[in-house]
């Protein structure tokens, strides 16, 4: 779990300067940020109980509501995730978008490192309606940890992963027709329907389904009997920029004339998604009847959501924190640290936390 965390943690510190600034953190400490998030991936392994865990990962501890992450009881530096504001933060979400559209809360990355376990628990108990990941192995620990609620596969599966897919009941997102191929023969075999959800690639040109493929794509659904089209979906490159306006509203036509097109043959999906953080507070009209918020929920707001969306309320659930081992006088011009890029001009504390926090949090 921590070694399949690690590789994707890369796709989470992406958020995490912009987290911690939120935190009032140094600038000195940012790159810290990305070492201690490793510590977020505990929470997975957590039963909100104050228990030593197996290997190196340390003591984590549930305290009204806030995990603390830490490799050991005398740490002198820890991280601490707020799952009572990670619910206050859904349900800004869930009051914006009312009863028009259901909530799917994007945990993959393990929840951008703040704990999928913990995280998805609690978005449950607030909620959620779907939970979105990345991969089956995403899913399949949630559901191990009890999650009920349905589990999207946000980036499809692996060849051989078809038959866990069906065995755990996950939705996956497809786009190739040697995917439907694969969750046909799976579910056949098991006896029962897999639910699918399409992509559709409007302007985001990484995965999806091209729009000159959608007509050969949707005859071949027919010979498919045991997979059901459950949804369709698409993902916007820049709803967050304001000079991009006119690529998201072209997003949004080509959807809806992908939508009419699936229709015209029979196909009546349940879902119909497009919007992101940024689709949720600045394109009312890419709502359709499900959202799929992911770095609000965990205050990451400011580097995802457009200008005109201001202050929405949303604060970091994730917070880093250390204790000061040394207070010194350090005489101004003088220079700290490695590279001599620091000069000091006032009385200088040295804090806990440390290069070598990073093999502790591992």
């Amino acid at each position: 779990m921590i070694g399949r965390f690690v590789a994707r943690l890369g796709h989470a510190f992406a958020r995490f300067h912009n987290c911690a600034l939120q935190m009032c953190v140094s600038p000195v400490l940012l790159a810290m940020v990305a070492m201690l998030a490793g510590a977020a991936a505990f929470t997975s392994r957590a039963a909100l109980a104050d228990d030593e865990l197996p290997g190196r990962v340390g003591r984590v501890a549930n305290v009204q509501g806030v995990l603390h992450h830490a490799p050991s009881d005398n740490a002198d530096d820890w991280a601490e995730i707020d799952l009572n504001q990670l619910a206050a933060n859904f349900n800004q979400v869930k009051q914006r978008v009312g009863s028009t559209a259901r909530i799917m809360a994007v945990v993959k990355a393990n929840a951008y490192g703040h704990g999928a376990v913990a995280c998805s628990r609690r978005l449950a108990a607030e909620g959620a309606d779907w939970f979105g990941v990345a991969l089956p192995e995403e899913a399949i620990e949630l559901r191990k940890a009890g999650i009920t609620q349905p589990l999207l596969c946000l980036a499809g599966f692996w060849p051989g992963q078809a038959a866990a897919c069906i065995q755990h009941k996950l939705t996956s997102v497809v786009y190739r027709v040697d995917m439907l191929e694969a969750l046909n023969q799976a579910a056949a075999e098991a006896g029962t329907i897999a639910d699918v959800h399409v992509k559709v690639d409007t302007g985001m040109g990484r995965l999806g389904l091209r729009l000159d493929q959608l007509s050969e794509f949707v005859a071949a659904l027919d010979r498919f009997p045991n997979v059901r089209l459950d949804g369709l979906m698409t993902h916007f490159a820049a709803a967050d920029v304001a000079s991009c306006r006119t690529l998201t509203l072209d997003q949004i036509r080509r959807f809806d004339g992908a939508v009419a097109t699936f229709r015209e043959h029979g196909y009546r999906p349940t879902h119909l998604h497009l919007a992101n953080s940024a689709g949720v507070y600045g394109h009312r009209e890419s709502w359709g009847n499900m959202v799929r918020p992911g770095g609000v929920l965990y205050g990451l707001w400011r580097d995802v959501l457009p200008p005109s969306a201001g202050d929405p309320g949303f604060r970091a659930v994730m917070s880093l924190h250390s204790r000061i081992i040394l207070l010194k006088w350090v005489p101004p011009g003088e220079t700290i640290g490695y590279g001599c890029t620091f000069e000091a001009s006032r009385r200088m504390a040295k804090r806990g936390i440390r290069w070598s926090s990073r093999r502790k949090f591992r």
